[in-house]
C-alpha cells in the first residue's frame, strides 16, 4: 500500500484470546548463585502473537539447577506482561548451564529462554589506596566480616583475613554484604561495608561475574591533621539579613569534594547568648558548592525570626567529612562555635548625625534669642530706670524696700522648689537569685509604684507600690530576681501618677556578680606577696571599669530613647572616651608587657571617639591587658603566658 504523508494509513491491532507465552526481555548470560537476577518478563500473546490483555498466573521452572529458597518464581501478568526481578537459581556444580520455562494454565509454554551460565562466586579485585595521595598500599591486613552474622566469612579457596600489598586480586566471594576491615600500621582501621550482586558487577559497565572496588585508609597522621571548621556572619542591617558562610580547612587550606574527599552535611544552629539549652535558628545543607562553602541566610531576623538588634549570638557549626561518597563508615564529623553581633552601627550613625544637626540648629536658634534678648533688654532697662524714678518719687526709698520685703516673703511661702523624680541606682548587673533594693525619689507623701519586664518584655512585677523613707521623699521596693525568670535585660520602671513622673533602669542578670569577681581579683592581689602596689592599681582600675561598664550600659538606654536622652548620650560618650585615655597609660606604666609587641593594645583612636562597639572592645582590651601584667609580674616559673578575651562585632 502506498501512502502519502498528507493521508498515510494507519492500523491499530488489538490482541485477540491469549493462547501462548513469548519471552519478551530474556535473563542475562551469566550471574552468580543465589544472587538476584535482573528484571526479565514474559509475554502473553494471541494466535497471532499480539499482546494480549491477561492476567493470568506465570510459573516458571528451571532446567539444569533449581531455584533458590525465597526466590520468587510465580507472578501475576498485568496487561499481558509478567515482570520478574526477584529470581534466583542455585546447582550441584560450578559452572553450570540453566535454562527457565514458563507456564500458564490454558496457554502453551514460552519455550526454554537463553542459557544462562551459573557461576558459585564473584571474582572481586580491591585496590587500597591512600587517602591524602592515592597511592597503593603495601603490607596491609584485610579482614572480609558477614554482615548478617558478625563473624569472618569461610568459602572454599579463601584466605581471610589475608595480609598483602595492594591491589588484592581474584577474590572469590558468593552473592551477600560483606564488612571489609583494612589494617596497616601508622594507619586508622578502616572498615567498608560492599554488596557483590549486579549492580556492583555492572558498575563498569560489563556483566561478567568480576568486581573492581577501590577503597581508602588514613594514615594516623592524617587523621591529626590541622582539621578546622570556620564561618563568618555578616548582618545587614537595611534588608534585615544574617547572611553566614561555613568551609572545612585543612592547615590552611580549603577542603573541596573530589574523587577521595566528599564533603557531605554541615549543620548550623544559633543559640541566645542568654541561653544555650534552645537554638532560635537550626538549619542543614546537604552538600558544599563547587567552591566548598556552604551558605546559610536569614531574611526578616529582627522583623519575625527572633533576632534582637544590638545582642550578641554564638553559632554552632557541625560538617560531615568523609571518604567517598557514600562510605558512611569513613565519615568524621567536625564541629566548631563562633559568635556575632546583630549591629546597629547605621542607625547609631545616623541618631548622631541627627543629634548634631539639632544642636546646630538650637545654637543658631539661641545665638538669635540671645541677640533679641539683649535688644529688649536694652529698651526695658531704660523704661525701667524712668519707672524707677517715678516710684522713688511717689513714694520714697523705704516705701520700696517695704514691697520689695514683702514680695520676697511671699516667694518664700507660696513658690515649691521642684524636685528631680528618678531611680536613684547606680547598679547595672545582678546575680540570680540575688537581691536588689530599688530606691526612687519624688515628692514626699505620694504613691509611686514598680513594674518589672523580662528581657522578651514579659511583665513579671505588675504595679507593686513602694514605700517611703518616712519624709524623705525616696521610696524603696525590695525586688528579688528569681532563678525561674532566667538571664538577660531586665527593665525596672517607676512610675507616680500624680505629678506624673516615670523612669526606667536596665538590670543585666547573669550567674556571677561583677563586683564579686572584681572582689575576688581584688583579694587575691592584695594578698600576694610583692604585689601589693599592682593590686592597688588593679583594684582601682577594676573599679573604674566598672563604673565604665554602668557608663555604657547607660548611654545604649539612652540611645534608644528620646532625642534629649541621645544628646546626653553622646556628651557621655565624650567622658568616657577620655576616661579610657586614662586607664590606658596606667595600665601601660605597670610595665609588665613592655617591649612585647602588644603596644597596639594601649593605643586609643579619637577618630572612633564616638563609635561605641569600640569603646566596648577597647574597655574589653585594656582589662585583658592589666591581667596578663598580673600574670607576668606572677610568672615565677618564666612559663608562656597567654590572655584571652572576647569582642564585640
Amino acid at each position: 500500500i502506498d501512502t502519502s504523508d498528507a493521508d498515510d494509513l494507519e492500523v491499530i491491532t488489538s490482541g485477540g484470546a491469549a493462547t501462548k507465552l513469548s519471552w519478551l526481555v530474556q535473563p542475562l548470560e551469566t550471574v552468580v548463585a543465589n544472587t538476584p537476577w535482573n528484571q526479565f518478563s514474559i509475554q502473553v500473546s494471541d494466535a497471532y502473537k499480539n499482546l494480549a490483555s491477561s492476567a493470568a498466573t506465570i510459573t516458571l521452572t528451571v532446567t539444569g539447577g533449581s531455584v533458590t529458597p525465597g526466590a520468587s518464581h510465580e507472578t501475576f501478568a498485568q496487561g499481558g506482561i509478567a515482570s520478574f526481578n526477584n529470581f534466583a537459581v542455585y546447582c550441584g556444580n560450578y559452572p553450570s548451564l540453566v535454562t527457565v520455562n514458563a507456564t500458564a494454565l490454558g496457554v502453551e509454554p514460552s519455550g526454554p529462554s537463553n542459557a544462562v551460565t551459573i557461576a558459585e562466586r564473584y571474582t572481586v579485585n580491591i585496590k587500597v589506596l591512600d587517602s591524602t595521595n592515592g597511592a597503593a598500599l603495601a603490607d596491609v591486613t584485610m579482614k572480609i566480616i558477614d554482615a548478617s552474622t558478625g563473624t569472618l566469612l569461610s568459602a572454599s579457596g579463601l584466605t581471610n583475613p589475608l595480609t598483602g600489598n595492594s591491589p588484592f586480586r581474584n577474590l572469590y566471594l558468593p552473592y551477600g554484604t560483606n564488612d571489609f576491615n583494612f589494617s596497616k600500621e601508622a594507619y586508622v582501621d578502616t572498615t567498608v561495608r560492599k554488596t557483590t550482586d549486579p549492580a556492583a558487577d555492572l558498575v563498569d559497565g560489563t556483566n561478567d561475574n568480576i568486581i573492581n572496588w577501590t577503597m581508602y585508609a588514613m594514615s594516623v597522621a592524617e587523621s591529626l591533621a590541622d582539621f578546622k571548621v570556620l564561618s563568618d556572619f555578616v548582618y545587614d542591617e537595611d534588608a534585615d539579613t544574617i547572611s553566614g558562610i561555613v568551609r572545612l580547612e585543612k592547615k590552611g587550606r580549603q577542603i573541596l569534594s573530589d574523587e577521595i574527599n566528599t564533603l557531605k552535611t554541615a549543620t548550623l544552629k544559633i543559640y541566645d547568648s542568654t541561653d544555650d539549652t534552645a537554638a532560635i535558628y537550626d538549619s542543614s545543607q546537604a552538600n558544599a558548592d563547587t567552591n566548598g562553602n556552604y551558605l546559610f541566610k536569614i531574611t526578616n531576623a529582627v522583623a519575625s525570626r527572633g533576632f534582637v538588634s544590638g545582642k550578641s549570638y554564638f553559632a554552632k557549626m557541625t560538617l560531615r567529612y568523609g571518604l567517598g561518597a557514600d562510605e558512611a563508615s569513613t565519615d568524621v564529623t567536625y564541629s566548631a562555635v563562633n559568635t556575632f553581633n546583630i549591629g546597629i552601627g547605621a542607625r547609631l550613625k545616623t541618631w548622631t548625625s541627627e543629634i548634631r544637626a539639632d544642636v546646630a540648629g538650637v545654637q543658631l536658634k539661641v545665638q538669635k534669642e540671645g541677640e533679641a534678648t539683649r535688644e529688649a533688654m536694652k529698651e526695658s532697662t531704660t523704661e525701667i530706670k524712668v519707672d524707677t524714678g517715678k516710684i522713688l518719687t511717689a513714694t520714697g526709698t523705704e516705701s520700696l524696700q517695704e514691697k520689695l520685703d514683702d514680695v520676697k516673703t511671699k516667694v518664700v511661702e507660696e513658690v515649691q522648689p521642684h524636685v528631680r523624680s528618678g531611680i536613684l541606682n547606680t547598679e547595672s548587673v545582678a546575680r540570680t537569685g540575688s537581691k536588689l533594693t530599688v530606691r526612687y525619689r519624688t515628692d514626699s507623701g505620694l504613691a509611686p509604684v514598680l513594674s518589672l519586664y523580662n528581657p522578651v518584655n514579659k511583665l513579671l512585677v505588675a504595679g507593686s507600690p513602694m514605700v517611703e523613707i518616712p519624709a524623705t521623699g525616696i521610696y524603696e521596693y525590695p525586688l528579688t530576681f528569681l532563678s525561674a525568670w532566667g538571664r538577660g535585660d531586665f527593665t525596672i520602671v517607676c512610675t507616680e501618677p500624680v505629678r506624673g513622673t516615670v523612669d526606667a533602669l536596665v538590670i543585666k542578670v547573669q550567674e556571677t556578680d561583677i563586683d564579686e569577681v572584681s572582689g575576688s581579683v581584688s583579694a587575691i592581689l592584695g594578698s600576694t606577696t610583692g604585689l601589693k602596689e599592682f593590686g592597688s592599681v588593679a583594684e582601682s582600675l577594676n573599679a573604674q571599669f566598672s563604673a565604665m561598664d554602668q557608663a555604657i550600659a547607660r548611654i545604649n538606654k539612652n540611645l534608644v530613647g528620646k532625642v534629649e536622652d541621645a544628646k546626653g548620650a553622646v556628651s557621655e560618650l565624650a567622658g568616657v572616651f577620655k576616661q579610657l585615655e586614662e586607664m590606658s597609660e596606667t595600665i601601660k606604666g605597670l610595665g609588665g608587657t613592655s617591649g612585647i609587641s602588644i603596644e597596639k593594645l594601649y593605643e586609643v583612636s579619637k577618630d572612633k571617639q564616638e563609635d561605641i562597639d569600640y569603646i566596648k572592645n577597647k574597655s574589653e582590651e585594656l582589662k585583658a591587658a592589666m591581667e596578663l601584667n598580673q600574670k607576668m609580674i606572677e610568672n615565677v616559673a618564666r612559663k608562656p603566658v597567654v590572655q584571652t578575651w572576647f569582642e564585640f562585632k
